[in-house]
């Protein structure tokens, strides 16, 4: 099975995080596996990774031609792709060619201006995939197009318990992820230290409103030795589909108080391994907070237990692997199912 993941990147986020996770899965397989960037950007974090794990790399000239030579060429069975641009591109592509288009939709946020216009056509167009993917169920009921909801995971191999003190916050710091309120909350407790990891359009503002007692680090290339810093995971936003981030950090047993946007529900059991705020509220979001912070050494630990346990029983690659694979089989019914090569996750 040839199969190509097709993203257009700038910087390294969720989008960015999950493709590396399926790459790094599939691999294991016996699949001849190509990740396709779009646009030459200039170096990328993502590229450098992929590259590491000796995962094969193939960067384009952003146009639609480009992409459209590339897969004719390659012959590619399946186009995954991630993203609306990629998305948008991909389908096309595979309608004129013989590869099968499989189209996955991350963003909660439909944006605003021309960024909005590009999401409602990509949503739009879904129909003219051959299979689409959703990371939540509203994104999913936005779709013009059949579709399956496949709620994000990532490999639990190799990654331990972290026992940080800082009150953290990782993501854009854009307006869909909401960093002011972080901020808000960052002044209502003074003699607690907080923690911004991100970077966005955003930066300059919330860096002049930030108390003493927080600190903005910007963009973290190498997150490894971010998550020994951070105790408890604030995720405010307004909009989400399946934070990476919350992930990332349950599986290392940081809780997550997070808003309930997107499929947070399906991934926080509150007041069991995290806490869901229904409806934003500051005072509610501090008295969350408060609660956390109250709690005595024995619960905090089964809090964290109980998070990382969440991660290891429903949201490993050791389950979304077989099933997504399973999926592209069904495009292919004339191809053998891949064989396992190693375990990754």
């Amino acid at each position: 099975m040839k199969i190509a993941l097709v993203l257009d990147s700038r910087d390294f986020g969720g989008i960015e995080s999950h493709i590396l996770e399926i790459a790094k899965a599939l691999s294991g397989y016996a699949v001849d596996l190509t990740v396709v960037r779009l646009t030459n950007y200039g170096s990328h974090p993502l590229i450098t990774r992929l590259q590491d794990a000796n995962i094969h790399t193939h960067t384009l000239n952003g146009s639609f031609s480009s992409l459209y030579r590339y897969v004719k060429t390659q012959q590619f069975d399946i186009v995954h792709s991630h993203g609306y641009k990629a998305n948008l591109y991909s389908r096309l592509v595979c309608r004129f060619t013989r590869s099968q288009s499989v189209s996955t939709f991350h963003s909660g946020d439909r944006g605003t201006g021309k960024l909005y216009l590009y999401d409602a056509l990509d949503r739009w167009t879904a129909f003219l995939s051959h299979y689409n993917i959703c990371v939540s169920e509203p994104i999913q009921s936005g779709l013009n197009g059949q579709s399956d909801v496949m709620l994000n995971a990532i490999s639990t191999k190799n990654t331990g318990l972290e026992f940080g003190t800082q009150i953290g916050f990782v993501g854009r710091l854009s307006t869909e992820k909401a960093p002011e309120r972080f901020v808000a909350l960052a002044e209502q407790f003074p003699n607690q230290q907080f923690a911004m990891f991100g970077d966005g359009p955003e930066y300059q503002t919330l860096a002049h409103k930030a108390p003493k007692n927080l600190t903005l680090h910007g963009h973290q290339a190498d997150m490894h030795s971010v998550w020994k810093t951070i105790s408890v995971l604030i995720l405010p936003s307004r909009k989400e589909g399946l934070p990476m981030v919350c992930l990332e950090a349950m599986l290392r047993g940081i809780p997550v108080i997070a808003t309930d946007v997107g499929s947070i529900k399906q991934l926080i059991e509150h007041d069991i391994d995290g806490w869901v705020i229904n409806e934003y509220c500051p005072s509610l979001l501090c008295d969350t907070l408060e609660a956390w912070l109250q709690l005595s050494q024995q619960d905090v630990n089964a809090y964290r237990l109980n998070a990382r346990d969440k991660i290891l029983r429903h949201f490993s690659m050791r389950e979304y692997t077989p099933k997504l694979l399973t999926q592209y089989q069904r495009l292919l019914p004339n191809t053998s199912s891949p064989s396992k090569r190693n375990e990754y996750v």
